[in-house]
């Protein structure tokens, strides 16, 4: 898919519908869940640069724009669902791996959270999704009480256990 708040030069019909659908639309809200590899391509002030022009065409057509931070699924090399059901096979309970230290995931994401917060106004809210999976000092990639994964694969789409986690967060911001 695009990416809606950085760009990809493949990606020029769809920024071009994409401005079409919001300017007759006009949505009451936008929600834009800001998971886009090219946080990790592009220089800070290339990227302050896409970023703030895509908030800006957002904010002209909407009331309320909402910005999910990241992901928590970095450094993970497997499908997680997968690898838990392999390891209950092998009768294995240690998921300690499948976790990130608070500290390592707001390494990961102090760039964009930054620039993200920078952005922030009366219309424009940062929903910062590690304040909803974090536990105090690990942010797991599975439900600890149940063993139940948040995501359903590699790629980082959250099942019904990811966003059953996240609709506290969501149920505050609408």
């Amino acid at each position: 898919g695009c990416p809606v708040l950085t760009w990809q030069p493949n990606c020029t019909n769809f920024r071009a519908a994409f401005t079409t659908v919001l300017e007759r639309m006009k949505p009451d809200i936008i929600w834009v869940v800001a998971w886009e590899p090219n946080f990790f391509v592009y220089s800070n002030s290339q990227l302050r640069n896409q970023v703030t022009t895509s908030v800006k065409l957002l904010r002209a057509h909407t009331k309320q724009l909402v910005i999910d931070g990241q992901s928590d699924y970095h450094g993970f090399t497997v499908d997680p669902k997968q690898e838990t059901i392999r390891r209950l096979q092998l009768g294995q309970t240690d998921f300690s791996d499948m976790q990130l230290s608070r500290e390592k995931h707001n390494e990961l994401h102090a760039s964009e959270w930054s620039m993200m917060r920078s952005l922030e106004s009366s219309t424009v809210t940062f929903n910062n999704v590690a304040d909803q999976f974090c536990e105090s000092d690990y942010c797991p990639f599975y439900n600890p009480r149940n063993l139940h994964q948040y995501y359903g694969d590699r790629s980082g789409h959250m099942n019904q256990e990811g966003l059953d986690r996240l609709r506290p967060g969501y149920k505050e911001i609408a």
